[in-house]
């Protein structure tokens, strides 16, 4: 019996490399990230030490692409002010990285079409010392055709390198007398090519009616007709499709084979009958009698999907007499799946062309294949019906139809779809024994590792089983499979894993991409249920992988520290942000005031040693930044903080700061001042002060601000004078006292003899207030045993 080995076996043993497993107990062991300090691990010796492996080390450089290493540094010195790389190493860099793009044929992502015009920006202003260029015509020629391929999101970029070569093309042809001069331009087709696949189909087709127009010039290549009509189908623009092919009928363009299925399938797709019926019948240039391969079933499905079936029997009919295609005949079997004819039907008509074919040299092309199988499984896949796309393949075997690598990639994908991931399994292991040319199963071996990982019961050696074998094919995985096993390798504290992930795939995605993979790891920081550690970890890799991120999700994750009662990691999340290079990034007045808000909310009125070291840290940098101008917003994030780090003398001068500015104070200054002031030593004086300036300004009082005034008073022993005050609340406010006005002056004799004459004066003179105030929750702490109430204060800058 033969040997069922997979792909991975066979390349392990041809490359002479041990087939190692995760619960194998003699593997190599793993090392804890080292990532500036975070972890510290001690250094061991053996007497057998010279036997163990060497320990795995983590992928400190990025997968980049030939060249685009320079082309980044171009850019973060031109951000820096700093001296640019020598041209001659950007020229070389840029034909390196266009050359192996070409060799590839990958598609330029937004990140990398920015940084290839910026560095041909760069040379074309930078000529050599003679004046001449760094890059020669054909140089030009390999980056045109390497832009053509469509990028995976939509980028601005990448038209303008695209319009940005051609003209610099067309300088180069006309200063040179060997390149012959075209009456059309010859090197237009792959301008409008790109054009089209980057979104710009309208420039694209202004383009080709200025040609039109030109007395002088010929008629343009058709293929430029095939690029517009495909732009504007990919963008979902019918009208501009109609008015396209006006236009070529203006000028009269022939209608092609291509063009008649562009065309079709295009509204057939779109559920359009009427524009269907009118486009499949129209006569195309060619001398084939039958459309191509995809519109006989488009046009089928959308007969079906509008319910006509007199028509799709029509279209049937008219083709049934002509001894058609093969390929024909396939679209009648998806007929007749969609009409409601069962697997028995089906095998009947299969029958029913074979013996309309009896001459050996038709035999072969008139028989159902394996082409006929996937097709009716896709079929059933866009009818949702994994029980018919089963039945269908049963069909094949009885035919005798060995399934091929598409008919386990489809099998893969629908049972994923219906949530059946052992499924998708045993089709994925009968996948490996098929030869895949052109890597079309990728895909949905990623769909399977996302699926595998998000259902949390596979073990991490049959997932990783399934990510060798794409890591030994050397293939990029798909961002959202990235994303679920760095989640994956987080949550097992595997941080080398997550490094080398990022490092080997994130620099060839999108903008968009990568933001996708970011959030991942923000959730994660954000998520309270993990570790401080593990966040802390989280965010270092994230940093220096992710250094795009801008200012507000830093701040988010720096407010999240704070949070966590660790001051010290937030104030790091904020260096970095004061450090950066990036406009967008870099701390603003915002960033300031988040982070002296945190600290306030971290110290929690403790004064622990680490709060303050983090305020004075924070006001120090403040000090020192000269893009920053206090505002009133700021220095009342000042008063908070030090208020709240037990520094209430120093946070009044802040107050006295900002009764001098032009801007003045707000009701939040005049609530965080009178918190400092029931904190500080004599801070019944200020707080009268600032009580009668509101008074003879005739500011207006509300609950909130009086509230804080008697606290004040409270907190500086002046209980007869609190009274006083409660007691002409209803005349100065227009409101009597509340649970938030006594619970206030409660709170602010918290640790004081004083605050048992308080409770009693309540009890006596307010007693329902001082049961709703029981009701919303007296706290004891086991610490101190003082009773504390569970409100908030208003104290946001």
């Amino acid at each position: 019996m033969p040997s069922h080995l997979t792909r991975h076996v066979f390349r392990r043993l041809l490359s002479n490399e041990p087939i190692t497993s995760r619960a194998c107990l003699y593997r190599a062991p793993r090392t804890t990230l080292a990532f500036q300090n975070v972890h510290y691990r001690q250094q061991r010796r053996t007497i057998f030490g010279f036997l163990r492996k060497p320990e795995r080390k983590v992928k400190l450089e990025a997968d980049l692409d030939p060249g685009l290493g320079k082309m980044l540094e171009l850019g973060k010195m031109a951000q820096l002010r700093t001296r640019p790389p020598p041209a001659e190493d950007l020229a070389k860099a840029w034909v390196d990285f266009f050359r192996a793009k070409a060799r590839s044929k990958e598609p330029l992502e937004d990140i990398q079409s920015s940084y290839a015009l910026w560095t041909f920006t760069h040379l074309q202003r930078n000529p050599g010392s003679g004046g001449e260029p760094w890059l020669d015509l054909e140089d030009l020629r390999v980056a045109r055709d390497a832009l053509i391929p469509a990028p995976t999101t939509r980028s601005d970029t990448h038209a303008q390198l695209a319009k940005a070569l051609h003209q610099e093309i067309l300088a180069r042809k006309a200063a040179d007398s060997s390149e012959p001069t075209d009456v059309v331009d010859s090197d237009l087709p792959p301008l409008i090519a790109t054009l089209c696949n980057v979104g710009e189909t309208h420039e694209a087709r202004a383009m080709v009616e200025k040609v039109l127009h030109d007395e002088n010039a010929t008629s343009p290549p058709r293929s430029l007709w095939k690029y517009l009509i495909e732009g504007f189908a990919r963008e979902g623009n019918e009208q501009e499709v109609l008015g396209t092919l006006k236009l070529m009928q203006r000028f009269e363009i022939p209608f092609t084979r291509q063009l008649h299925r562009i065309v079709t399938v295009f509204f057939a797709e779109r559920g359009d009958l009427v524009q269907t019926k009118y486009w499949f019948n129209q006569p195309y240039l060619g001398r084939e009698p039958f459309p191509e391969d995809v519109v006989y079933p488009s046009v089928l499905k959308c007969a079906l999907r509008n319910n006509d079936i007199e028509w799709g029997q029509s279209v049937i009919r008219s083709i049934a007499d002509k001894n058609p295609p093969k390929r024909a005949w396939d679209a009648f079997f998806i007929w007749a799946a969609g009409t409601g004819k069962g697997v028995e039907e089906i095998d009947r008509m299969m029958r029913v062309m074979t013996k309309a074919n009896p001459d050996d040299s038709h035999l072969r092309s008139k028989r159902p294949d394996i082409d006929t199988i996937n097709e009716l499984v896709e079929f059933a896949m866009s009818r949702n019906d994994p029980y018919l796309a089963e039945r269908i393949i049963l069909l094949g075997q009885q035919w005798d139809i060995r399934p091929d690598a598409k008919t386990y990639i489809l099998q893969i994908n629908y049972r994923l779809s219906t949530g059946d991931v052992d499924g998708a399994r045993a089709a994925y292991a009968k996948l490996q024994a098929e030869e895949v040319l052109n890597n079309e199963d990728i895909p949905a071996i990623n769909r399977l590792v996302q699926s595998m990982c998000a259902a949390r019961r596979y073990s991490v050696d049959d997932i990783m089983a399934v990510v060798q074998d794409l890591n030994a094919r050397r293939t990029r995985f798909e961002p959202d499979t990235v994303s679920a096993l760095c989640l994956l390798h987080l949550e097992r504290d595997e941080l080398h894993d997550v490094i080398d992930l990022l490092q080997t795939h994130t620099f060839h995605f999108s903008m968009t991409q990568r933001a996708a993979i970011r959030n991942v790891f923000v959730n994660f920081c954000l998520n309270r249920a993990n570790s401080t550690g593990r966040v802390w970890d989280t965010y270092m890799i994230f940093h220096q992988i992710f250094d795009e991120t801008d200012r507000s999700i830093r701040t988010q994750i720096m407010a999240e520290f704070f949070r966590r009662r660790r001051p010290d990691m937030a104030v790091h999340v904020f260096n970095h942000m004061r450090q950066h290079i990036r406009p967008d990034t870099r701390a603003d007045i915002s960033t300031y005031v988040a982070a002296l808000q945190g600290i306030a909310q971290a110290s929690a009125g403790n004064g622990q040693d680490a709060d303050v070291e983090s305020l004075e840290l924070v006001h120090n940098q403040m000090k020192l930044d000269s893009d920053i101008e206090p505002n009133t917003q700021l220095y009342n994030a000042l008063m908070l903080a030090y208020t709240a780090c037990e520094q209430p003398q120093r946070a009044l001068e802040f107050w006295e700061d900002i009764v001098s500015s032009r801007e003045g104070p707000s009701y939040n200054s005049i609530l965080i001042a009178f918190w400092a002031c029931e904190k500080a030593p004599f801070g019944d004086r200020p707080a009268k002060s600032i009580w009668a300036r509101l008074r003879k300004m005739e500011i207006e009082i509300t609950p909130q601000l009086f509230a804080a005034y008697v606290g004040a008073l409270a907190g500086n022993h002046l209980l007869e004078e609190v009274k006083a005050e409660v007691g002409r609340m209803e005349e100065v406010v227009g409101v009597g006292p509340d649970a938030f006005t006594l619970g206030t002056v409660f709170n602010a004799t918290t640790g004081y003899s004083k605050q048992e004459e308080v409770e009693k004066w309540i009890k006596e003179s307010y007693p329902s207030i001082w049961e709703e105030l029981e009701k919303i929750g007296v706290k004891t702490s086991q610490e101190t045993g003082l009773r504390r109430f569970n409100i908030d204060r208003p104290l946001t800058p």
